[in-house]
């Protein structure tokens, strides 16, 4: 007999919420990356290699090899494992063995006795009660590899933006010493054109302090650089001070096609979405399993033993038994009925979580979405700005060398050169975060597998 709670219509619930929430079409021939190998479903299985970076590579494996909350999350999968085999054993039987020995002494002979006896057990499974909670352990299990997956995830997400993070401040800080050697050589030729009464002392402070700004900007790209660098050793199980990070890399280039499209059907995929759905289907079984408990119990037990054994007797006095027994709640204060109730609760918040976390994915899907479209469009831009300011320096650098412009004309077109380029080191940055935000979005069908699939180049 089945309890009525037994059946979830869970699959249905979410067909329905994700029609309502997902406003998604089909994945497109131009999706991201440039080669069609969008989501982690089509792509490389080791997502991180679309970046072509062989110095991430590395740190993602001593990622997977050493991080300590992985190493828990693997831990806890063997535990679940443990406590499945735990809960399937009442569906067989129970075979005990006993033995006894005793020495006795007395005034005219002493003598030994030994004796011993078989116990079976088995509980016959009327309302499904064992069979429901061996099913709650299977998707224990299964969530904890779930679990274990969306970690990787996000784990490997946070290691891919701190060593980026890292890149970039390396790149900007090399920009920003060429602005200040730039502003140095214009604070002294307004100093020599102040005392030769050329220029306002008002022109000359306002260098200074321009000067002064950059070298405080600078001093705090170092402490950013720092915060990376023990960030990423956090991530690797490792100590920051002794942690050698390579500082020759560059931000890869991000191609800068249309903007993807995601499919819905792929959201479902993601590992925290499929270990909550494990964890609703584990608190379903549990809920009717104690609906259950409130219904008769019936099992069988057999015993055999010989008490008085020895060698010539060893095949004659055994004893055996056949019981059936049957344990019926009467009064338990209401102990079982709240039990049953508190299992249904559960599944409802349960319920009402997962809803949750899929409205939560489908706008992280389409924050990251409409991020990824805004970046590229600003990127774009400022390439065009970008190279709009290397023709203006030129045209200023041809005129000084000529002596048709002034030097500091010269010197602030360089500078603002370096302003752009600065710029469009940024937004490659922002291009990186927001396509690591869609790939953990919908990462679907993620392993940790480390197989060389290389995508992607460099500027």
């Amino acid at each position: 007999m089945s309890c009525p709670v037994r059946s979830l219509p869970v699959f249905i619930l979410l067909a329905v919420l994700l029609s309502g929430c997902i406003p998604y079409r089909q994945i497109g021939p131009d999706a991201f990356p440039s080669d069609g190998n969008f989501s982690l479903q089509n792509g490389p299985v080791a997502w991180w290699q679309i970046f072509d970076d062989p110095a991430l590579d590395r740190l993602m494996e001593r990622l997977f090899e050493n991080n300590l909350d992985l190493m828990a999350a693997k831990s806890r999968i063997v535990q679940a494992e443990i406590a499945r085999q735990k809960a399937g054993a009442p569906l067989s039987p129970s075979l005990d063995f006993g033995a006894d020995a005793k020495h006795y002494v007395g005034s005219f002979e002493n003598y030994n006795t030994v004796s011993a006896s078989f116990r079976a057990g088995y509980e016959i499974d009327l309302w499904g009660r064992l069979d429901d909670l061996s099913e709650a352990a299977i998707y224990d299990e299964r969530q904890r590899s779930f679990d274990y997956q969306a970690m990787a995830v996000t784990l490997s997400a946070t290691l891919v933006n701190e060593w980026y993070g890292f890149v970039y401040t390396v790149n900007y800080s090399t920009f920003l010493k060429r602005k200040i050697a730039l502003a140095k050589k214009g604070v002294e030729l307004l100093r020599r054109r102040y005392f030769a009464r050329q220029a306002k002392l008002s022109d000359l402070l306002l260098q200074e302090s321009v000067l002064k700004q950059m070298e405080s900007e600078l001093t705090t790209l170092r402490y950013l650089e720092h915060g990376h660098r023990n960030a990423i050793a956090a991530l690797l199980g490792e100590d920051g001070g002794k942690l050698s990070m390579e500082r020759s890399a560059v931000l890869p280039y991000i191609e800068t096609g249309r903007t993807p499209v995601v499919d819905s059907k792929c959201i479902l995929k993601r590992p925290d979405i499929a270990a909550a759905i494990a964890s609703l289907k584990a608190l379903d079984r549990r809920a009717a399993a104690a609906v259950s408990a409130q219904y008769p119990r019936f099992s069988l037990a057999a015993s055999a033993g010989q008490d008085n054994i020895l060698f010539n007797n060893l095949f004659e006095l055994w004893y055996s038994s056949i019981t059936a027994s049957l344990a019926a709640p009467l009064f338990d204060g209401e102990s079982r009925a709240a039990d049953a109730r508190m299992a249904l609760e559960k599944r409802k918040e349960q319920l009402l979580r997962l809803k949750k976390l899929l409205i939560d994915a489908s706008v992280e899907t389409s924050n990251a979405l409409k991020a990824l479209e805004t970046g590229r469009i600003n990127y774009l831009n400022l390439v065009e700005q970008l190279r709009i300011d290397e023709k203006k320096a030129a045209c200023y650098r041809s005129g000084y060398l000529h002596g048709t412009e002034d030097f500091k004309r010269y010197l602030d077109a360089e500078t603002a050169l370096i302003s752009t380029r600065q710029k469009v080191l940024r937004a490659k940055l922002d291009l990186i975060t927001y396509s690591v935000a869609l790939y953990r979005s919908t990462a679907s069908g993620w392993r940790p597998v480390r197989s060389i699939v290389p995508a992607g180049r460099k500027e």
